[in-house]
């Protein structure tokens, strides 16, 4: 049966994909879907004008606010602050986009099955990574390895892990032979913007299903992987 309204919450870093979700729900695109609001870790000079660009209203959570003096999160306080502002801005389904803090157990729990990420490549092989570093991975794997099979960017559900909950929408996204990390960042955005439209679509007509990611990776070739992380990791230790 399709949902009635719903309106989306963006966690996250309150740029591209998020603006180009905006644009695409305030044009129509996704019918039955509101923009309902955005929570940043921090204000600055990309999320507040967007957000202010599609007239969605804001809150900043951190979670370095909820670190004690032993250097550990409290993940309820942080996880409570959280349901909190997505309650305040009317939220009933959440999008993780750019959203580089580890979300709680209390969050997931409250917004079980309707709480999705976005990441820019394939799990098994860029998990916990994000940005540049992800592309980096994959176009160290074509050169290691000999075999272009192209990337992918992808949704899906949350839970306690890092970039581990089932997938729920892929798109494939091609590696030609000049590309750079940047370049396929560029590229990969663009895939990213369609796959968002498509996929919020989908949750508001109850329509989502899981699907599976293709294998990039073969036996015995796990060394490969573990020297295209380490390299990412040397040239964007930042993401």
């Amino acid at each position: 049966m399709a949902r009635s309204k719903e309106n989306l919450v963006s966690l996250g870093s309150g740029g591209s994909t998020f603006l180009n979700l905006g644009v695409g729900i305030s044009r129509g695109f996704v019918p039955k879907l509101n923009l309902s609001g955005l929570i940043i870790s921090e204000e600055n000079e990309i999320n507040v004008p967007n957000a202010r660009r599609l007239g969605a209203p804001w809150r900043v959570v951190n979670q370095e606010s909820f670190r004690g003096d032993d250097g550990k999160v409290d993940e309820y306080g942080f996880g409570q602050a959280l349901n909190k502002a997505i309650a305040e801005l009317g939220g009933t389904v959440v999008s993780q986009n750019g959203w580089l803090q580890k979300t709680p157990r209390n969050t997931i729990e409250q917004y079980s099955g309707v709480i999705y990420n976005q990441h820019p490549g394939p799990k098994r092989e860029t998990r916990a990574t994000h940005g540049k570093r992800s592309h980096a991975i994959m176009l160290e794997l074509v050169r290691l390895t000999g075999r272009n099979e192209g990337t992918d960017v992808i949704i899906h559900r949350i839970d306690e892990k890092w970039d581990h909950g089932e997938t729920v929408a892929i798109s494939h996204v091609p590696i030609f032979e000049a590309d750079t990390p940047e370049s396929l960042q560029r590229a990969a955005l663009y895939f990213e913007y369609i796959l968002q439209l498509d996929h919020w679509r989908r949750v508001v007509e109850d329509k989502v299903t899981n699907v599976s990611e293709p294998v990039y990776m073969r036996p015995g070739e796990e060394h490969l992987l573990i020297e295209a992380r380490d390299r990412a990791k040397e040239i964007y230790p930042n993401g």
